[in-house]
């Protein structure tokens, strides 16, 4: 295989390289490149295969375009060598490694992103397949080495790669520690399971609204109907035209329903309530008749209530045993719950502005204050 079909390769291969990266970035982390997300990490289900392949993906798809750009500018016109290959290639992933273990250390801008060992097993596996790609398809001759290049070249891709490092991370998007937090950054609020499973006390007045509705069950003149998450609304539908509510139940987490038997089953997140629907019809002043079965269900997704483009590190920290996920607390002190609508960013933006502007008065006061004493 001739020169020009060595780089025809090279070129291939970081070109395809590079059209990955653009691609993956603009899917899932838009924002290092100016944009709005558009499909975020955070959207991504908390556990498994495929987070962590698009966690560790820059990681892989970095090593050929890097190591095929460098042979590529290293031996414009000159034929390529195993030892060459292999010096490139070892090069590399030793900075790779080194920014990576940077990143677990306090290290001014070196210690940009987050230290991820699955990250150096991706580079390390990507080193691995571009140069025995390289090695068998474009590898002619053992003449050339990496000592003939000169040192500006060296330097130059050096640096390149370097800052094509620690411009790929992503801490400056996600990161939500500290005062100066990006407006996307969210806390959670849960239900502790004590609340619950505390007594539910049927409402009988009429001042509930029914805001979002779930599933429907008609059973003679009664419809029933679920207010996702938050209760079931019973209705008296003998004038269909005019139905009346009778009572309503507050059941956190409730979603699904069914009677038999004259007796309504409820979900309850992880739980299972059975309410017998005489005593609640009757209101006659009497004890609720409840029965719970805890941990019939599994444990919700504790993602399933936050918006798109959220950032806050979950980890295993709530895992059922004392409290669930049931919404979110926004930068401005906004609390969304059950995954009610919410313009996120417009929103967040227009309080991230209010506070700037009130930040900006406060120092003009300071100002003409400061003036009028002097």
């Amino acid at each position: 295989m001739d020169v020009q079909q060595n780089h025809l390769a090279l070129l291939k291969t970081a070109g395809c390289s590079l059209l990955l990266g653009i691609v993956f970035y603009l899917l899932f982390r838009s924002p290092v490149l100016g944009l709005e997300p558009m499909v975020p990490l955070a959207a991504m289900p908390s556990q498994g295969l495929t987070t962590v392949l698009m966690g560790s993906f820059p990681s892989f798809i970095f090593m050929p375009l890097i190591i095929s750009s460098t042979l590529l500018l290293l031996y414009w016109k000159k034929e390529l060598s195993q030892k060459a290959v292999n010096q490139v290639t070892v090069s590399w992933l030793l900075i790779v490694v080194f920014f990576e273990i940077c990143q677990g250390q306090q290290l001014p801008i070196l210690s940009r992103g987050t230290f991820a060992v699955l990250d150096i097993i991706a580079a390390m596996l990507a080193s691995f397949v571009t140069r025995f790609m390289i090695s068998r398809y474009l590898v002619s001759n053992e003449a050339s080495e990496l000592t003939t290049t000169s040192t500006w070249k060296k330097s130059s891709l050096l640096l390149l790669g370097s800052f094509a490092i620690l411009g790929s991370t992503y801490e400056d998007y996600y990161e939500c520690d500290g005062d100066d937090i990006n407006y996307l950054c969210v806390s959670e609020v849960v239900l502790e399971l004590d609340d619950l499973r505390g007594d539910i006390q049927p409402d009988y007045s009429s001042g509930q609204i029914l805001e979002r509705t779930g599933k429907i069950y008609r059973l003679d003149q009664w419809l029933f109907v679920v207010e996702k998450f938050r209760g079931i609304h019973i209705f008296d539908m003998t004038d269909e035209l005019n139905p009346i509510r009778q009572v309503y139940l507050p059941i956190p987490g409730a979603l699904n329903l069914t009677i038999k038997d004259g007796v309504l089953y409820s979900s309850a997140f992880i739980d299972l309530v059975m309410i017998d629907l005489n005593s609640l019809l009757q209101n006659d002043g009497n004890e609720l008749l409840v029965v719970r079965q805890e941990d019939v269900f599994q444990y919700p997704d504790e993602r399933q209530f936050f918006p798109l483009g959220y950032f806050m590190d979950f980890g295993d920290k709530y895992n059922g045993i004392q409290s669930i996920v049931i919404g979110y607390k926004t930068k401005s002190g906004k609390v969304i719950l059950y995954g009610d609508e919410y313009d996120f960013e417009n929103e967040e933006s227009k309080a991230d502005k209010k506070d700037d502007k009130n930040e900006d008065d406060d120092v003009s006061i300071s100002c003409v204050l400061l003036i009028g004493v002097c």
